[in-house]
């Protein structure tokens, strides 16, 4: 079991990053399970972006193992929750 420390959702992406040092990418889906692509998507105010480099250098700089499937496994990921890997 390990815990989610950080879930970052980019563009396409959602990056959930595990106390273990593993990340896990998969594809952003909706409740439907259709793909949700969010181009646009920029932080707006200077905390929102100091938050998000903040989140982005956490994931990267404690990542010892990346895991990319091609489908969403963890629907409902949140910090904090368990999951089995």
């Amino acid at each position: 079991m390990a815990r989610i420390k950080k879930c970052l959702d980019e563009s396409c992406q959602q990056f959930i990053y595990l106390d273990n040092g593993t990340t896990i990418v998969q594809p952003r889906t909706d409740e439907k399970g259709k793909l949700v692509c969010d181009l646009k998507h920029v932080p707006n105010s200077d905390k929102q972006r100091a938050k998000h480099k903040e989140d982005w250098d956490e994931i990267a700089k404690g990542t010892k193992k990346t895991i990319y499937v091609s489908e969403t496994l963890f629907k409902d990921a949140k910090e904090g929750k368990e999951i089995d890997l």
